[in-house]
């Protein structure tokens, strides 16, 4: 089934030629537009988030996934609530795993220790009271935007290379990046059981986003184009 609009490479460098500058959302698209157009001025601009504080007080065993209903996430938390979550049940048994967003009406089985809340009037009570987040995708592309926003709220996030995808630079310390199921379990369980370890992965979190993710970063080359064009 088709979706959306395809277009050739060519019609795609015709279309774009028309412009002043491409814009692509991360670092390794723009070097395909390069590479399809090297005379064009091509420049990234990814997302931003306001950078807040850790919560204050996270509840103790509570892990959250939020997310949309995109193919990527559907399986990914399918495969972790399969794989992965009877891992870190098993080894902490105070453990619960809170699921929000649309995707959670495709969640076809709850075992134990997992809700579905679906929509959520409040994202920020959503990432306040958990100790850890996860993006647990293995397939996808573009810029994963659950992951910069994890980041941007602080959190310790545990995720998977699939999840760090587009993400410049690479959030290297700023969250566990997990190689396979059992190195996903093991990273939530060691964020769980220790509060100053939390307390640290928080905290590289917030740096790399206040140094990567705010307007300021994200949208530097963006407005060095639009001044050049309005003349500023």
């Amino acid at each position: 089934m088709k979706s959306g609009w395809e277009a050739t490479r060519e019609e795609e460098i015709r279309i774009l030629r028309r412009f002043d500058a491409v814009v692509a959302i991360q670092e390794e698209e723009a070097k395909v537009f390069r590479e399809m157009m090297p005379d064009k001025k091509v420049i990234t601009a990814g997302i931003s988030f306001p950078v807040r504080e850790p919560s204050k007080q996270p509840e103790a065993g509570r892990v959250l996934f939020i997310g949309g209903q995109n193919i990527a996430n559907v399986q990914g938390i399918t495969h972790f609530i399969e794989r992965i979550w009877p891992r870190v049940k098993a080894a902490h048994p105070a453990a619960e795993l809170d699921i929000c967003g649309s995707v959670g009406a495709l969640v076809e089985s709850c075992p134990r220790g997992v809700t579905v809340s679906g929509f959520v009037e409040s994202v920020d009570e959503a990432y306040d009271r958990v100790s850890v987040v996860i993006n647990p995708i293995w397939t996808g592309s573009g810029l994963k935007i659950k992951t910069a926003e994890a980041l941007s709220y602080s959190k310790a996030l545990v995720t998977t290379e699939c999840g760090v995808e587009g993400m410049a630079p690479r959030p290297e310390g700023a969250c566990r990046i997990a190689q396979d199921d059992a190195a996903v379990a093991e990273n939530i369980l060691d964020l769980l059981k220790s509060a100053e370890k939390r307390k640290a992965q928080e905290a590289a979190a917030g740096e790399y986003a206040r140094k990567y993710l705010t307007p300021e970063n994200v949208y530097r080359e963006l407005d060095s184009v639009i001044r050049e064009v309005a003349g500023t």
